[in-house]
């Protein structure tokens, strides 16, 4: 039989105060093992990151899909306007919708972390600003001033 307790008893740890370490833990019960309970324990801290770090790739990665998408659907444009289907003034109006908002700013500490995500996602180190631009939805000029920013801190480790 498996016993509760509260947990200011067995601890002593009064909940109202900051704890000095916060732990989350995991219980479980195997039946073939009887009575004995496992338990696993880690820092809340480190879980909540692990786990957070997997939910910003995530949301990156979509971002990425959907620039790549709207890559994919403006060259089909393109082709078509070539293909003599659109005249200029009509193609001028399809490219505008697809064209990088020059206010659209990502802060370069974000722009930082999404370079690398995608480097360590891709790991093709061949990747040009060009094409990094094309994914993330953002300036040229801007990707290749963040590399050489990363290229630089790589260089200093």
């Amino acid at each position: 039989m498996i016993d509760s307790y509260n947990f200011n008893n067995i601890t002593g740890y009064n909940s109202a105060a900051t704890p000095p370490l916060d732990f989350i833990a995991r219980f479980w019960h195997e039946s073939e093992k009887g009575d004995e309970i496992n338990i696993s324990a880690m820092r809340t801290k480190v879980f909540t990151e692990n786990l957070s770090s997997v939910f910003a790739e995530n949301s990156l990665l979509k971002k990425i899909v959907k620039n790549l998408w709207n890559t994919t659907k403006y060259n089909n444009e393109y082709i078509a306007y070539l293909l003599g289907q659109y005249d200029d003034k009509e193609f001028s109006y399809i490219a505008k919708k697809f064209a990088i908002s020059p206010s659209k700013k990502i802060p370069r500490r974000e722009l930082i972390n999404n370079i690398n995500t995608l480097f360590s996602v891709v790991e093709d180190e061949s990747l040009t600003p060009s094409e990094i631009s094309i994914m993330l939805n953002a300036d040229c000029s801007l990707i290749e001033s963040t590399m050489s920013i990363i290229c630089k801190d790589n260089d200093d480790e």
